[in-house]
């Protein structure tokens, strides 16, 4: 079965628009599916619209924060709630159109762990670029996290990835980050792990009604990525898988 998860902060009209659209190319898949999204806190009528669709249709499931606690926290919500050997988590605008999410799934069921939709690898086609400053922004962040030892991944932020089920329930069991560097953590995380994380080129739009906030989730962002260096040197994360042998020696990335 397939689990589909998506985190909503008031998107009574927005993501409204594209269910349909999730909806038909989630049937055209021919194999079950689950739909879970969770309602992080809205202020406007999006959870009261979630229940109405999982009324009509019991393979969609609606969850729910009472107050706002950050994607990262709602998607952890979500992943360790689904039943899917196949999991995925696009954001609420769908800014990968949903055909391009086939081979990432096809990724997947070929043996790799964890699929991450980039946008900065050879084969990828940007048909909306970003606004310069947060282009900018990007490669000053992306430089920071390998100067950290977080990974040398090109691309955590693109709004779609794919994982195996198995691999979920024990990373995202680990994430401690609420808001947007769980991307950060999670993939470090499974390349810890020994996880096999695949970087596939897709082709992806900027949306103008992105719900980020430039300077304070950034400002945000960096607090997190320090917790999680704090983590690791406090040896809070297992050094390698749950249920493997520990190896000997300070793991440091």
């Amino acid at each position: 079965m397939l689990s589909v998860v998506i985190a909503l902060y008031n998107e009574e009209r927005r993501f409204a628009q594209r269910y349909p659209d999730l909806r038909a190319f989630l049937d055209s898949l021919d194999e079950p599916w689950e739909l879970l999204l969770v309602d992080d806190g809205s202020a406007d009528r999006t959870f009261d619209w979630m229940t109405r669709l999982a009324a009509e249709d019991g393979r969609v499931r609606a969850l729910q924060f009472e107050r706002n606690m950050g994607q990262g926290a709602a998607l952890k919500l979500g992943m360790l709630s689904s039943r899917g050997d196949i999991v995925l988590y696009t954001d609420a605008d769908l800014p990968v159109e949903l055909p391009l999410v086939r081979p990432l799934i096809d990724r997947v069921r070929a043996g790799c762990d964890v699929a991450v939709a980039s946008r900065w690898i050879g084969g990828a086609r940007i048909l909306q670029a970003q606004p310069p400053l947060r282009a900018r922004l990007g490669k000053v962040f992306y430089g920071l996290i390998r100067a950290l030892g977080l990974g040398s991944f090109h691309d955590v932020n693109c709004g779609l990835k794919v994982y195996r089920g198995e691999a979920v329930r024990v990373l995202f069991g680990f994430v401690r980050s609420w808001r947007w560097a769980f991307n950060i953590e999670h993939l470090w995380l499974a390349r810890r792990f020994g996880y096999r994380v695949d970087e596939v080129p897709t082709e992806w739009s900027h949306r103008a009604d992105s719900r980020v906030r430039v300077f304070h989730d950034c400002l945000f962002t960096l607090w997190e990525l320090g917790w999680i260096k704090a983590r690791q040197w406090l040896g809070i994360y297992p050094r390698c898988r749950p249920g493997r042998a520990e190896t000997r020696g300070p793991i440091r990335s």
